[in-house]
Formats: C-alpha cells, sequence, structure tokens
C-alpha cells in the first residue's frame, strides 16, 4: 500500500509522517519557552501524563488529510473538521487513564480538539459558513458536512502511519500504552465510520465541541475560553507553519508555497518566536533522517528523476 502524503506537488510531496515529525520537532524548540504558560492554559502539570497533550494535538492537526474525500480531492472538503474530531477522542480516551481531575480532563480535549478546528480558520469559515451565506458554522451545515463526505481512511497506509505517530508523544519509557491503546481504538472507530453510527458520532462530537466553545458557559467564562484556545492555536499554527515551510521547499521548491503559511514563515524569520529558521530546518532534516532510517531510506538524486522515501530493498516509488 502507497505512503499518506499530507501535500502533493508535481514531482513530490510532503509525506503525513514526515510533516507530523517536522511539526513536532518545531513545537519541541518552542516548548521551553512556553511550556509554563501552556500548563496554566490546560490546568494541569504536563509532568502528571505520559505523553504530551500539545504533541498529540500536533500529531494529529492533519489527519483529516488521510480521509478518503481528502484522497480524492472532493470539492469542498476540508481536513479540519474531522482532524478535530480525530484528536478529541484520541485524547479522551488517553485522559481518562491520568491523575486529573475528570473536568480538567474534559476540558484539556474540548480545548486541543478546538484549536485543530481552527488552524486553519479563515479559510474553514469560508467554505463552511461565508459559502452558505451564514455567519457562523450552523448546527444544520455541519450534520449536511458530516453526512456529505467519505470520511473512511484513504487508500495508503494509514494504519502505519497512526501506529507510528501513536508513539512520538510518548515521554516516558514504557508508560506510553494509555495513548497507544487510544489511538488504536480511534483506528478501529475509524473504520467503520462510513456507516450511519458512525456518522452520528462524528456529528455528536463535533456538536460538542462547538458547543463548548462558543454556547456552554456564562459570556466571560467563555471569552477565558477562547483566550485559551487562541493560546494553543497559535502553537499549532506555528509549528505546522514552519513545518510546512522547510518541507515543501525542500521537496517541491518554493514555487508551491503560496498560502498564509509564508506570512507566519516570514515573521518567525523576523524574530517573532525564539526560533532561528536555518537551526530549525537543520533540527527538522535531521530528524526526519532520524525516524525513516529504520523502515525506509529517503534520496533525492535528481539525476536519477527519483525523489522522495523508499522501502529498504524496493524500488517501488512510495507514491504508487
Amino acid at each position: 500500500m502507497s505512503k499518506c502524503f499530507s501535500f502533493r506537488c508535481i514531482e513530490s510531496g510532503e509525506l503525513y509522517v514526515e510533516h507530523v515529525v517536522a511539526a513536532l520537532t518545531v513545537w519541541e524548540e518552542l516548548k521551553p519557552y512556553y511550556r509554563r504558560g501552556v500548563e496554566r492554559v490546560l490546568g494541569v502539570e504536563c509532568d502528571s501524563m505520559c505523553f504530551d497533550p500539545i504533541a498529540v494535538a500536533i500529531a494529529l492537526h492533519d489527519v483529516g488529510k488521510l480521509t478518503k474525500a481528502y484522497y480524492e480531492q472532493v470539492k469542498g472538503f476540508r481536513h479540519e473538521l474531522f482532524s478535530a474530531y480525530a484528536t478529541y477522542s484520541v485524547l479522551e480516551s488517553a485522559l481518562r487513564s491520568t491523575e486529573a481531575k475528570d473536568r480538567v480532563k474534559s476540558d484539556v480535549a474540548y480545548l486541543l480538539a478546538t484549536a485543530v478546528m481552527l488552524h486553519h480558520e479563515p479559510i474553514i469559515m469560508r467554505t463552511y459558513v461565508g459559502a452558505y451565506g451564514e455567519r457562523y458554522l450552523t448546527i444544520s451545515n455541519l450534520k449536511r458536512v458530516v453526512e456529505k463526505y467519505d470520511l473512511s481512511p484513504a487508500p495508503c497506509d494509514v494504519k502505519k502511519s497512526l501506529d507510528y505517530i501513536s508513539r512520538l508523544p510518548v515521554k516516558k519509557e514504557h508508560a506510553g500504552e494509555c495513548l497507544t491503546k487510544a489511538f488504536e481504538e480511534f483506528y478501529v472507530e475509524w473504520s467503520n465510520i462510513d456507516t450511519q453510527n458512525g456518522k452520528d458520532k462524528v456529528f455528536d462530537v463535533l456538536k460538542r465541541i462547538i458547543a463548548w466553545a462558543s454556547v456552554m458557559g456564562d459570556p466571560d467564562e467563555l471569552l477565558v475560553r477562547r483566550a485559551r484556545v487562541a493560546s494553543i492555536l497559535h502553537l499549532i499554527v506555528v509549528a505546522d507553519s514552519v513545518a510546512a515551510h522547510v518541507l515543501r521547499t525542500e521537496r517541491c521548491g518554493s514555487s508551491e508555497l503560496r498560502d498564509e503559511a509564508n506570512y507566519i514563515v516570514e515573521r518567525v524569520s523576523r524574530g517573532a518566536e525564539p526560533l532561528d529558521m536555518n537551526q530549525i530546518r537543520q533540527s527538522i532534516m535531521n530528524a526526519i533522517m532520524k525516524a525513516t532510517k529504520s523502515n525506509t531510506v529517503c534520496l533525492k538524486q535528481a539525476g536519477e528523476g527519483r525523489e522522495g522515501c523508499y522501502e529498504k530493498g524496493s524500488d517501488s516509488h512510495a507514491s504508487s
């Protein structure tokens, strides 16, 4: 089965797993500066968990790109809603085994899922709100979106990709069982998602995420909640944008970079974040080489017209 891509260009592309590794590398560089603030926003000390909750959100922020609807480039489909559903489902399951209070666990899952849902907020608002002549995402439009598109796994190596990324946010050796089990449970649900029960569950989760972010609470509480979401959203967008910029420049060339990531990376380059772009580029490429060394060989042989990742002992291109 072919490799799963998060971005394709004419000659090559950005593998989904590569993008996750790259985005998590950016987060690791940012973490020392933001960690205490993140703990205040989440309401829990990260050391009390066997996994990094921000890393889980980053690992899943683009998983909607592994749906058939995205793979087949169905017009009008956006990956963020399914990614938010996946983030909530995995975190809600994994957090059950932590020592945090139940309300804190629920808040963390909702908060991170909302941030993932909004990581391309202008585009998703234009696609699912403005296009329907609305000022906000209505329940009826949400239902229409969930029912309309095929959300089942794409015909690429989705299971292998999820198995791999489920290990990345684990912080303590032999302590990540709760997270890997949550990913496994999610994949089973996902495999059966193109049924009425599966669609109903996606709709219910997304409806609860939106309600938590917009109407569940008094006005002051909602304002604080939205500020907390914005804090996490900032980190996801920076990690996503820098990772995409580095990998797509490497794999596809700068001509493929025409989205909002350019502006964000430009600001980072000017010192808006504690990142050195040359250093982070090297860190990302080193992390990807380390991550792929055991299973694949990444080649860039322009003279032979071969570029990308190949299975060891195989001449078949990963994107086939």
